[in-house]
């Protein structure tokens, strides 16, 4: 019996077996101290099982015939914390989820993330004219974790036939755009304030812009005063504009008053007109009237100047082609209970009057006013805390209107009400550029020329404060959304309007260093500003 080899192997075999048994023990060893193993210290792998954050402001900045730009802000590797890995930008020509995303297109160069906040942009090249696809993005850590998709935005690729373009018209001083229009040559006319040219201390201006954005004359209509337009209309002898003139502080002493101008189609003053209303008297917007002339929607107060305690009304006044004031109205409560308190900055024309768009001591409220001035209907709607910016008239002969909803809120969202041409309300709706949002406000509004609306105002993330551009369709279902601006700057969008080539032009400022400049954009059909 060999008691020293139970197995029944040779001595030899044996040994190279429990040499290969002790061989093994101690790579297993080697490998375990080049790990960290201690006596002390047992082995503990590092776990990362956090994917980075999915990217919600996903958005499309240019596009030519053939490419897009895309921006997004860049999460973290742990949520939104540390800097991630890698990108997998993809797209394709059917919408994009999780069970359609490994058929969707990887773009190839992917740029490399950048610590978490930052602003990124990747453009995506190779793409056909007419095809609309579709864009998302996820993003992983080193492990890698990937996140989940990004939101998915779609653009159709336009020919670049489209004119677009956006331009800052950086100034010494302050210039201010307020209502922008296309004229009959398809031009672009924006009348506002400048404290850059002019008599001084601020004067009406009035800048003609061609197609490409490069200005064929501006003026300024001034009177030593702090004189400002803040709306302009057409007429059957050129444009009516609408604002004040007066001094506005306490260093000169005095009162402000409604200031009107008629204009040629070259800018050449016709007439000028300023009304000081019970005392003081701002005109918010002027529009043709129904029966011919002009009638203005304004503000007047009986404080000694602007600034002290007053009681504060809102004003009609009718203005025929030679700017002769044919009648005035003072809304108080003698005309119709309840228009005392009432506040509006905004006038539309309807079949058989106006609507007047603001609200009241008794909530948000839109006025009716015939024709001729003489009847007076309030209609009050359900939602509460509603300011109303704009209104405008629909093909449809309906009603329009945007603002912001809560007001007075640190996080409103930009809101739509469409009306009848009675001010009774069809359907009101509220839209935020993207979740988490500070403030979306809506502070004008056009209709488009497939029956849907765009709206234009502010969207602000963080202290970034950029111009908000929104499309929905007839019944306020949103279609898409643009944002346009650049860092260490604020931007507000101010007017708009659709162009014949079916686009649009916004006219708004950008804010730097204290200063205000033009920043006036044109985009193509969807919003978009093509580059070459």
């Amino acid at each position: 019996m060999n008691t020293c080899n139970p197995e029944g192997l040779s001595p030899h075999l044996n040994f190279a077996r429990m040499f290969s048994q002790d061989f093994t023990l101690l790579v297993i060893l080697l490998l375990l101290a080049a790990s960290g193993y201690t006596n002390d210290k047992p082995y503990e792998p590092e776990l990362d099982n956090i994917p980075p954050s999915a990217i919600i402001d996903l958005t499309i900045d240019t596009s030519t015939s053939n490419s897009i730009t895309l921006t997004w802000t860049s999460p973290g590797d742990n949520g939104d914390i540390g800097t991630a890995s890698e990108y997998d930008i993809r797209y394709s020509t059917s919408e994009i989820d999780e069970n359609t995303w490994n058929n969707a297109t990887k773009c190839e160069d992917e740029p490399s993330p950048q610590p978490p906040g930052s602003r990124e942009s990747f453009i995506v090249t190779g793409l056909e004219e007419g095809i609309e696809y579709y864009f998302a993005i996820r993003t992983a850590d080193k492990i890698p974790n990937w996140s989940t998709i990004s939101n998915i935005i779609g653009n159709i690729i336009k020919p670049s036939s489209y004119i677009t373009w956006q331009r800052i018209y950086d100034t010494e001083w302050k210039d201010i755009p307020n209502e922008v229009i296309v004229t009959d040559d398809n031009c672009y006319l924006i009348a506002g304030q400048t404290d850059t040219y002019g008599l001084g201390y601020g004067d009406g201006y009035l800048v003609k812009f061609d197609q490409a954005g490069d200005i064929l004359w501006q003026k300024t209509y001034g009177t030593r005063r702090h004189d400002q337009f803040r709306s302009i209309c057409k007429t059957s002898y050129g444009y009516a504009m609408a604002g004040e003139s007066g001094w506005t502080d306490a260093f000169y002493p005095g009162v402000i008053g409604a200031f009107f101008v008629g204009i040629d189609r070259e800018g050449n003053e016709l007439w000028r007109h300023t009304w000081y209303g019970v005392n003081n008297a701002i005109g918010w917007q002027i529009i043709p009237a129904n029966d011919g002339g002009t009638i203005v929607v304004g503000a007047t107060n009986t404080g000694l100047a602007m600034g002290q305690s007053f009681d504060f009304y809102r004003f009609l006044l009718k203005i025929d082609d030679n700017g002769v004031i044919t009648d005035s109205m003072i809304l108080t409560d003698s005309l119709k209970e309840g228009l005392s308190t009432f506040y509006a900055r905004s006038i539309t024309s309807v079949s058989d009057g106006y609507i007047i768009a603001g609200f009241s001591n008794y909530g948000q409220a839109f006025v009716k006013v015939s024709t001729d001035l003489q009847d007076f209907e309030i209609n009050y709607i359900d939602t509460d805390n509603v300011t109303i910016w704009n209104i405008e008239s629909c093909p449809d002969g309906n009603v329009i209107a945007v603002g912001e909803w809560p007001f007075n809120s640190e996080t409103p969202d930009l809101i739509m009400i469409k009306l009848d041409e009675s001010g009774n309300d069809i359907w009101t709706r509220t839209y935020s550029y993207d979740e988490p949002q500070i403030r979306d406000e809506g502070i004008c509004v056009t209709p488009a020329p497939d029956g849907g609306f765009v709206a234009a105002g502010i969207t602000q993330d963080s202290d970034f404060v950029d111009i908000y551009m929104i499309k929905v369709d007839a019944y306020g279902n949103e279609q898409w959304k643009r944002r346009y601006g650049k860092l260490h700057s604020a931007e507000l969008g101010l007017s708009i309007a659709a162009t014949p080539d079916g686009g649009y032009i916004i006219a708004g400022d950008s804010w730097e260093d204290g200063w205000a400049d033009l920043y006036m954009i044109k985009t193509d059909p969807r919003g978009l500003v093509h580059t070459e």
